[in-house]
């Protein structure tokens, strides 16, 4: 039976040997092999998977003692969460420096010795298994001509002590540039960036007077792991700008200082593609269409600009206008958590009701945007707000609305920015004119009686004060109109004429 068992394990091993080429070399044999050529695989070979259990060790070494010996891992897919690792050592055994311990989160990329030998441990853990790896072989010393990132390049064949400039910065470690025409990358250049990252980049301008700019191209970390810091000055110990993770990206920063510093974290795992910004020297001012410097919105407040023409909740009270906008305490960034701010708005006049349009709702779930009829949260409560929807516009009832914002302790987000505009302004932009000739009544039991001496054939229509057409007619040169399944409050009446001519006015139905 053993012998059977023998001679078919062996005649296994024969027919799987032959599978692999001469110069293909299984991480599962072990010992040490001399060469310049050839790949290396787990033990699964070049068309199978590792197994589970591996505990493999392998030293390659160069066969030309002038040499420089390099491995290259084309292929590299292995479970990760620190599972299934390779330990990778600078010499003929363990006993050498460790260059470094790879999972599947990482890709060892090109690996060289600081002599002729390089040492593989590959251990996979009891489940799980994947396609594995394939790492070539080379003894070419690193050069600016290889392809290949290796020595002392900042990039691929750029970059370092030999190598030409490259045409980009890469944020690797901590580092200093002059410049107002660069392109910069994370660690990770085209691949994801690497875990464990604390790079820094101070970047000043080439002139004395310029400002540092920067536009952020591309953006995209683990959200609420790994973050971009940006500081207005020559270090990290500057005032921060902002911080920034996930999608969230920075945009165009122009902090209208002459020195800026960026810093990227990321934590022990799972890595994204990264970002990518442009720098250049343009100094921030009030009609450049972007929110820098020290403006509190886009080209207006600060000590430059000129007021803003808008107010942020957080400012609390009542303002009075005819144009007035409203933003979250955040401005253009994100609002904070735990808030619970108020803020009422009414006509200049005080008589005209408001016409409120929402240019933007992005409330977090469970933050809550209140809104009351009336100046103060006693009055009528027409709306609670508590995710990112679409609102509808509306008319108010009174000459006054109040905001009531609050928010929890688990987040943020975007906010809030709100339009007001006087009823009457907005009755004039829908084409209102003098409704001298047309007699309109309101009747007993629900009945709207209109007419007019000389325009026939005119239709009328009711909007409701969130915009929404309620009732539509038409009329010869007099008609009743039923109004009764109608609810007790303000609407806008429009009537349109033949001629083409508009009318509009505003219409309180009572029962």
């Amino acid at each position: 039976m053993n012998l059977v068992k023998n001679l078919s394990f062996s005649l296994i091993l024969l027919l799987f040997t032959g599978l692999v080429s001469a110069q293909d070399y299984l991480i599962s044999d072990g010992g040490t092999i001399t060469t310049c050529a050839g790949s290396i695989y787990d033990s699964g070979g070049p068309d199978g998977d590792y197994s589970n259990f591996d505990s493999d060790t392998l030293t390659i070494c160069s066969d030309d003692p002038d040499a420089c010996l390099g491995l290259a891992f084309v292929l590299w897919e292995v479970e990760g969460g620190d599972y299934d690792e390779m330990f990778i050592y600078d010499g003929a055994d363990t006993t050498g420096t460790l260059l470094g311990v790879y999972d599947g989160s990482v890709n060892p990329g090109f690996i060289e010795a600081s002599g002729t030998c390089i040492t593989l441990v590959f251990v996979s853990d009891f489940s799980v298994t994947f396609a594995g790896f394939q790492i070539d072989i080379t003894c070419a010393c690193p050069s600016c001509e290889d392809g290949v990132q290796n020595g002392e390049e900042l990039g691929i064949d750029c970059g370092g002590p030999d190598c030409e400039e490259c045409e980009f910065v890469v944020m690797n470690g901590d580092l200093e540039i002059s410049s107002c025409d660069e392109t910069v990358l994370d660690n990770g250049i085209n691949e994801e960036y690497s875990n464990n990252s604390n790079d820094i980049l101070t970047i000043c301008s080439v002139s004395p007077g310029d400002c540092v700019k920067l536009d952020f191209i591309s953006f995209d970390l683990e959200q609420g792991y790994d973050f971009v810091r940006i500081y207005a000055g020559a270090d990290i110990n500057a005032p921060l700008y902002g911080e920034y993770t996930g999608s969230f990206s920075p945009g165009i920063v122009e902090i209208g200082t002459e020195c800026v510093t960026v810093q990227f974290t990321s934590d022990g795992s799972v890595t994204d593609p990264g970002y990518e910004f442009t720098v250049s020297c343009d100094c921030p001012t009030c009609d450049d269409g972007i929110l820098n410097g020290q403006e509190l919105a886009t080209d207006c407040g600060g000590p430059d600009c000129p007021a803003c023409t808008f107010s942020t909740i957080d400012e609390g009270g009542t303002v009075n206008g005819c144009e007035m906008t409203l933003f979250d305490s955040g401005l253009e960034g994100n609002y904070s958590e735990n808030e619970d701010l108020s803020m009422s708005f009414c006509s200049e006049d005080g008589l005209d009701s408001l016409f409120v349009e929402f240019q933007t709702i992005q409330v977090g779930i469970g933050d809550h945007l209140y809104i009351y009829e009336g100046e103060g949260t006693s009055g009528e409560l027409i709306a609670d707000i508590t995710a990112a929807v679409a609102w509808p516009d509306f008319f108010t009832s009174s000459a006054c609305v109040t905001y009531r914002f609050v928010s929890n302790e688990t987040g943020n987000s975007q906010g809030f920015e709100i339009d007001m505009t006087c009823a009457g302004d907005i009755l004039s932009s829908l084409g209102e004119e003098s409704m001298d000739g047309f007699n309109m009544f309101i009747m007993a039991r629900g009945h709207l009686h209109l007419s007019h001496p000389v325009h026939k054939n005119f239709t009328v229509e009711i909007m409701d004060l969130s915009g929404k057409l309620v009732l539509s007619r038409t009329i010869s040169d007099h008609g009743y109109i039923d109004t009764s399944d109608l609810s007790e409050q303000f609407y806008i009446l429009l009537i349109g004429t033949n001629e083409g001519r508009r009318y509009s006015q505003r219409l309180f139905l009572s029962k």
